[in-house]
């Protein structure tokens, strides 16, 4: 039996986007393969309240931070008088805790290499802070966890091959029933729509879709009665963020549309209900170290437009229906219009490809895998 202690520390509840719901649906992972692993958790004591219900059939450690979580996480020994029981140190957002190497197995997962790609989107104390923190894991974890092929290679192309042997591939997992008894849930609106989530960073692209959309409603065979949901947080929401001349730009667009709708963040309960009841989803993504929303609405069995950006055609498994220019709003228009012109059939084809999907991301065959990376060599 392996004893696992899983810092949950990099967690603002309902501010962080995915990378929270990847820390809950691995706990669940892991608790449903509890003859293979004791699980501990590392949460911040000021966030008590606001965790998701799962944390409860875990054990917790709480924490009283009193300065960013990476100093508690980096000085992990020393913050809780030793790790003395735990077999494996789990961090599940790229900082690797010092520590004397040979005693415990470190274990860190490192998302994307964003920054690099994008460094307008991080101020350059931010960018620094990133790049020798990833330096540091990828010199002192003992495994380094890649959430997608396209993470691994893009870390051994920037920072070297060096660090291939400590690569381990494993996809995010995904857990349909955080999403409650979403079929039992009212049609969250009385029209057809369009649904995308994410939250309102640049590289999201949600610009480009809200101007496709609108010229898709233009078109004089279009769904008149269609409208666009987007639904994710907005940007004074988010941490780390600061809202610029992109989401003022979107804004104004946006506003005083009926046929654009813009929920915010919303509960699981909320989302289940808005994937299963929308008629199509679009995820006009940039970069993705992995893309979580595609794959949901996948695993509802919705035609799912996007891109080939980053991790995305990776991980909707070459099932999706793919823009080339990402950028391109008429192309973007144009798909859509494809799609709902011709919505049975594809309807059908992503209600086959449900199963795949479900299957691939099941929280205990993520689980598993992680398993094998703690015992590996």
């Amino acid at each position: 039996m392996l004893n696992v202690l899983v810092s949950g520390l990099f967690i603002h509840p309902g501010k962080v986007g995915g990378a929270e719901h990847y820390f809950y649906n691995l706990v669940r992972g892991f608790q449903a393969r509890k003859e293979e692993v004791t699980l501990t958790l590392l949460l911040n004591e000021s966030y008590r309240p606001a965790y998701d219900k799962v944390i409860e059939n875990s054990e917790v450690v709480w924490v009283v931070m009193k300065r960013n979580r990476a100093i508690s996480d980096y000085f992990l020994h020393y913050r809780l008088g030793g790790l003395g029981k735990y077999h494996i140190i789990l961090q599940p957002n790229y900082i690797t805790p010092l520590h004397l190497r040979g005693r415990k197995k470190y274990i860190t997962t490192i998302h994307d290499l964003q920054y690099l790609h994008f460094p307008s989107f991080f101020s350059p104390l931010k960018r620094k802070w990133q790049y020798y923190s990833h330096k540091y894991t990828l010199r002192a974890a003992d495994k380094v966890i890649c959430i997608s092929d396209f993470v691994k290679k893009d870390i051994i192309e920037k920072f070297g091959a060096r660090y291939t042997d400590k690569l381990v591939t494993i996809h995010n997992p995904i857990d349909y029933h955080r999403f409650g008894d979403y079929e039992a849930m009212k049609r969250p609106y009385s029209f057809e729509y369009l649904l995308s989530v994410s939250a309102l960073y640049p590289h999201k692209n949600t610009l480009t879709l809200v101007r496709a959309f609108i010229s898709y409603k233009e078109k004089k065979d279009s769904e008149k009665n269609l409208k666009l949901v987007l639904t994710g947080a907005f940007p004074d929401d988010l941490i780390g963020f600061s809202q610029d001349d992109y989401q003022s730009a979107l804004l104004t667009v946006v506003k005083g549309r009926d046929d654009i709708i813009m929920t915010g963040h919303v509960s699981n309960e909320a989302l289940g209900a808005l994937y299963h009841h929308c008629k199509l989803f679009a995820f006009p993504s940039l970069f993705e170290g992995f893309g979580m929303p595609p794959i949901e609405a996948m695993g509802f069995a919705k035609p799912v437009i996007t891109t080939r950006c980053g991790s995305i055609q990776e991980v909707t498994l070459d099932e999706a229906i793919y823009v080339d220019e990402p950028k391109d709003a008429n192309e973007w228009a144009e798909k859509i219009d494809a799609t709902l012109k011709d919505i049975a059939k594809y309807s059908a084809r992503f209600e086959k490809v449900k199963a795949k999907v479900r299957q691939h991301y099941s929280i205990e065959n993520i689980a598993s895998a992680y398993i094998a990376a703690f015992n590996s060599k």
